[in-house]
């Protein structure tokens, strides 16, 4: 043995990890991580630094009348043919990360009584990197690239060693679900250009990161729509937020995301049993304006678009109801804010006439306007209580929708 050997050997006591396995054991002052439950692959924190002993493998098997043959494993030729150390010598101090082979024989010349292999890595994480694999519409599908630690076993089979304990992904819009830490997360498409990071740490607690600007293609159709015509705006009007009376404006607002360069409105309408034919209006502005007064029920669907993906929304439906109309047969025109006046409650009516006459015939009030109602005048003057004779003729929509109501109206003058 060299006297170069018998030192370093002796300084294999200071060492303080010490791991088995199989049948060659590694000795370090550093930390060490074993990285296969198949193959003797080991992670040393510390850089190994050839003559300064701080990684040395021993052989199980001692004896002293034995030939160790120590080989490291060439890349180029993918053998056990660089020659290490050899002699009496159980324990090697390797001078660089790497494989080596131990071959035990009787003698120099002998048989062959064992042979094993062991591998030693430096922590190798000194960059990351991030790729597209594949991206869709629906889904984005990233990995992160770190310096990949190959080995070959006793057979010469190639593999990989994982030494990453974490990947933390974040993304600059905070929208991507990273819940489970993976190197190759599969996640929705993002709809806004965004920035993905990750951080890998191995398993010594080294730290490194990554960016990359990923250009959106997948878009998400959204809007938001205002009716012109609320609820309580005309109180004896049969009209809701999505059903009611004709005619029906509607501002629609495009909410959409993603870099879209098409809109397309499609106002779809189930009609009337009475009626053959589907309701369908169309429009390709970005917020159309939409006047609803045919009878049925329109579900507004909006598809955005760019050259790549497409998206559609349809969250409202609007109900258009037929044309109704109803009469009052008493009011009480005494200022007290209830039924001071006679007025019909009415949907979807087109064209309306109303004249009211007195006993006598005599026409005291009429109107056009449904929204409009007698208020128990003539001429500026009060109306004697009494009954009253109204003729109503109105007209929906819808073709043939026509009415004309008549019957006795009964003005009473009550006290306040």
């Amino acid at each position: 043995m060299t006297t170069l050997y018998k030192f370093l050997f002796i300084s294999i006591l200071t060492l303080l990890n010490y791991t088995v396995y199989a049948q060659i054991s590694v000795q370090t002052s550093s930390e060490i991580e074993s990285l296969s439950n198949e193959d003797p692959v080991f992670l040393i924190k510390d850089e190994i630094v050839e003559g300064e002993g701080k990684v040395v493998l021993n052989s199980a098997t001692t004896n002293s009348s034995y030939y160790y043959q120590w080989t490291r494993f060439n890349y180029e030729t993918k053998q056990w043919d660089l020659p290490a150390a050899s002699g009496d010598i159980a324990s090697y101090p390797v001078p660089t990360s790497g494989g080596y082979r131990l071959t035990i024989k009787e003698s120099e010349n002998g048989n062959i009584l064992e042979q094993h292999i062991c591998w030693v890595f430096n922590s190798p994480l000194t960059e990351v990197s991030i790729e597209i694999v594949s991206e869709d519409c629906d889904y984005l599908h990233l990995t992160a690239n770190t310096n990949p630690l190959g080995y070959y076993d006793l057979n010469n089979i190639y593999k990989e060693a994982d030494y990453i304990k974490e990947y933390k992904w974040t993304s600059s819009t905070g929208e991507n679900d990273f819940s489970e830490s993976k190197q190759d997360p599969k996640i929705k498409a993002p709809v806004e250009d965004t920035e993905y990071i990750v951080e890998t740490t191995d398993l010594f607690g080294n730290r490194v990161s990554a960016s990359i600007s990923y250009t959106a293609i997948a878009v998400e159709a959204l809007y938001e729509y205002t009716p012109m015509k609320e609820a309580d705006d005309v109180l004896n009007e049969g009209h809701t937020e999505t059903e009611g009376s004709a005619p029906y404006e509607i501002r629609f607002t495009d909410k959409s995301r993603g870099h879209i360069t098409e809109w397309g409105w499609d106002f779809t309408g189930s009609a009337n049993p009475e009626q053959d034919s589907s309701l369908v209006f169309t429009s390709s502005e970005r917020d159309p304006f939409n006047i609803f007064t045919l009878v049925g029920s329109y579900t507004v669907y909006l598809r955005v678009a760019n050259s790549q993906c497409e998206s559609t929304a349809g969250t409202l439906t609007v109900t258009i109801t037929e044309m109704e109309i109803e009469v009052p047969n008493t009011f009480t025109p005494n200022g007290d804010g209830a039924n001071d006046e006679f007025r019909v409650y009415y949907k979807s009516v087109k064209d309306f006439n109303m004249v009211v006459f007195n006993r006598w015939g005599r026409k005291v009030y009429e109107s056009s306007n449904p929204a409009d109602g007698w208020d128990g005048t003539i001429a500026n003057g009060l109306a004697d209580p009494g009954v009253y004779f109204y003729i109503i003729e109105a007209q929906g929509y819808n073709p043939d929708e026509k009415k004309k109501l008549q019957g006795p109206i009964h003005l009473i003058r009550g006290k306040k």
